[in-house]
């Protein structure tokens, strides 16, 4: 299924930052710190805010979330070619090799949460098909107990 998307052109760097600050005043990331860096005050990108938004809380719910200690969570923001590289880590549990493999597949939920898991399993799924629709990709790096790296490729 064709996701419809809605694009206009903004300033991805206020728009991250308004995410964060959303992130950052939920009771469930009062533990956490956030960081943002970026090389520019001003990217101007295409893209569905609707969307994109929904792909990068899931990001970040997901650090918030996944981590029971307080964790740092850091973003960044890096022009290469034609793409923007928006990266965000932590320095939490980590990601094991095996939901490593399955983080974007459909209705795979991670085995590694003691809490009951919200949500359907569907969140990084959903996450990387909001991505790509917008032309974009997602990779993610992680070890277990040193954190994980979300890279979000977006074409500029």
């Amino acid at each position: 299924t064709k996701i419809p998307i809605h694009k206009t052109t903004q300033n991805i760097v206020t728009f991250i930052q308004q995410i964060i600050a959303d992130i950052s005043n939920d009771i469930r990331a009062k533990e956490h710190t956030f960081s943002f860096q970026t090389e520019q005050e001003t990217y101007a990108i295409e893209f569905d805010s609707v969307l994109f938004k929904r792909a990068l809380q899931n990001i970040y719910m997901n650090a918030v979330l996944h981590n029971q200690s307080s964790v740092h969570i850091e973003t960044s923001l890096e022009q290469r070619e034609n793409y923007l590289m928006i990266c965000i880590s932590d320095n939490g549990i980590g990601i094991d090799e095996e939901t490593l493999q399955v983080l974007f597949e459909r209705y795979y939920r991670g085995t590694t949460t003691k809490q009951h898991s919200e949500g359907t399993g569907l969140g990084m799924a959903i996450t990387k098909s909001l991505i790509e629709a917008h032309g974009g990709t997602i990779e993610v790096e992680s070890e277990q107990n040193e954190g994980t790296r979300f890279k979000v490729y977006m074409p500029i």
